[in-house]
């Protein structure tokens, strides 16, 4: 602990001798220059005698009435030994802000050496480190990470990718061994890192790439049957897959192509990736037709116009989809009620449905397949506890996000290494209807189910919006605890990555991969949970689904509403 040194002038006065002080100084004479050894049967008689004759004086000479004395002010040392606190807390902060950022330093350098201008880096030692092209070929590392580097300060780091970045061309420049490419993943990772990187720092050649980019992907929303459907796009013959994609593949674009819209001008991006909304908008007009039995809950699977099949999940392939319909309205200055509204509907969906509570009292949300629910949930849903924090319209919501941000943490803190797995089972309290008359069998009680981490960043998401939005020093303890984990099992001589068995931790059985949203999200939320002065207020900006942030338009108070809820709910 730190010496504190306080000023003489904020010390408190000095105590006054009392009588027993006086009897000792009087009674223990200097014996070459030290006490003498006085017998305590002597010291007990001496002190009673002097008591005696100090009583008998005081009865023959009452003291003179003694003038009120100015009350002596409190002692400021509680004061000071606060004010050494806040500047502890805040030194500790500060060190763990700078290993977070030497720890993205780590992720760089090695991506740097060893796999340049690809997609991803494998990590391991100098000697076995390699590359691995996963997205097209575009350097989704270096592009995904652009924004990281700005608000790290990394200038010259920037500066080096940026120029490698005027040297590629979106269309001509792919993996030419592997031509189709995910739709979502492209524009998630590489229209929103450009995005992000642009609103962070205005340099041209930022949006100019977008721009490209965006134009390649626009034939998959030409007018047709499949006009939202694309879920993967060949490049080589310009062509739209024909396999059936997903929720989040036709529901995660329209925050990044809104924005580009917004920043240059031209609505035709907004328009072509809007029409999904009003396709879902227009059906929820009409009571009788719906995609589920479920108000505000869409199935998984999404084929040519209509959804279908009977799992309903906040989960994998459905996540980004009820994410996005909060952020988009965010996005456009809160100035579309009826996104917010469909919104809401689906966290009243999950409120009445698939939120429960498992033996050891910890909440998590399920999933429904049919009339069965499944007890168990993903990493990914761990979205959820910034997902309800950030939309928290009502005070239920933003407890909900407060309990699975605690389970989220709860599935790092029990396992052996402190890392949490990709997929964990729980067992409710009790069985509990899905409907009237249908029931679940419950399962084991909470465990892993995939045992796996690849180094995914919802989990300090959820705690990087936790305390963002409430202050609470606890979140921090919780991401430190999720830095430690990452560094001592992830980190190899060159890059991080992921795990195979959180339980048991091996450098010779890891993923061999260091995805790409690791430098884009999960260093970037840790480096802002441990930021007093953020850059990127919620105020003010959106994070795309891959942490991207985005400046909203003005208009709106959701998030000091949130805010000014929560402080009066803590006092």
């Amino acid at each position: 602990m730190p010496r504190i040194v306080i000023d003489d002038a904020l010390a408190p006065p000095p105590r006054q001798k009392t009588l027993r002080s006086h009897v000792h100084t009087a009674l223990l004479p200097l014996r070459n220059g030290r006490p003498a050894v006085v017998s305590f049967a002597f010291l007990n008689l001496g002190m009673l005698l002097m008591v005696m004759g100090m009583v008998a004086a005081d009865a023959m000479h009452p003291p003179a009435p003694v003038a009120p004395v100015a009350p002596i002010a409190p002692p400021r040392r509680p004061a000071v030994m606060k004010a050494a606190r806040v500047d502890a807390a805040a030194a500790v902060t500060s060190r763990r802000r700078k290993a977070v950022k030497n720890m993205f330093r780590h992720a760089w350098k090695g991506y740097k050496e060893h796999a340049w201008g690809m997609d991803e880096l494998i990590p391991g030692s100098a000697a076995s480190a390699g590359s691995i092209q996963s997205f097209g070929g575009w350097g989704v590392t270096m592009v995904d990470a652009l924004d990281t580097l700005i608000l790290l300060g990394m200038k010259e780091e920037e500066r080096e990718a940026r120029e490698w970045l005027a040297t590629m061309n979106y269309t001509r420049d792919y993996n030419s061994g592997e031509t189709s490419v995910s739709v979502f993943e492209t524009v998630i990772r590489h229209l929103g890192g450009l995005l992000g990187a642009y609103t962070l720092s205005p340099e041209r050649a930022y949006l100019e790439k977008a721009v490209e980019l965006a134009d390649l992907l626009m034939p998959t929303f030409q007018p047709g049957e499949r006009s939202f459907a694309a879920g993967s796009y060949d490049l080589a013959h310009q062509a739209i897959d024909t396999t059936d994609p997903c929720l989040a593949d036709v529901g995660s674009k329209q925050l990044e192509f809104s924005y580009l819209s917004m920043l240059t001008g031209d609505p035709k991006y907004a328009q072509a990736a809007n029409y999904f909304y009003e396709h879902v908008h227009n059906l929820n007009l009409d009571e009788p037709v719906r995609y589920s039995s479920i108000k505000g809950l869409y199935p998984t699977w999404f084929g040519g116009m209509k959804l279908a099949g009977d799992r309903l999940t906040f989960g994998g392939q459905a996540d980004s989809f009820y994410e996005y319909l909060l952020k988009v309205y965010l996005l456009h200055g809160e100035q579309d009620p009826w996104l917010y509204a469909l919104y809401e509907d689906a966290v009243d969906a999950a409120l009445q449905h698939l939120v429960f509570k498992d033996v050891d009292d910890r909440t998590y949300v399920a999933s429904l397949n049919g009339r069965s629910v499944e007890h168990h949930m993903d990493h990914l849903s761990c979205f959820l506890g910034a997902m309800f924090a950030l939309g928290a319209g009502r005070d239920v919501e933003l407890e909900l996000a407060k309990n699975v941000t605690a389970t989220c943490y709860a599935m790092y803190a029990t396992s052996r290494s402190g890392l949490g797995a990709e997929d964990s089972s729980f067992s409710p309290k009790l069985p509990q209807p899905v409907e009237a008359g249908a029931y679940t069998e419950a399962p084991a009680p909470f465990r892993a189910l995939d045992n796996k981490y690849i180094l995914r960043p919802e989990a300090i998401e959820a705690i990087y919006y936790m305390w963002t939005l409430t202050g609470d020093p606890m979140y921090r303890e919780w991401a430190w605890d999720m830095y430690l984990a990452i560094e001592r099992y992830c980190k190899r001589d060159v890059g991080y990555t992921g795990v195979n068995d959180v339980d048991h931790p091996s450098a010779e059985d890891d993923t061999g991969r260091m995805e790409s949203f690791f430098l884009a999200e999960t260093v970037k939320y840790l480096y802002l949970t441990f930021t007093d002065e953020n850059p990127v207020p919620f105020e003010d900006y959106v994070f795309n689904t891959e942490a991207h942030p985005f400046r909203r338009l003005p208009g709106g108070n959701v998030v000091q509403e949130i805010k000014r809820r929560h402080h009066r709910r803590a006092q």
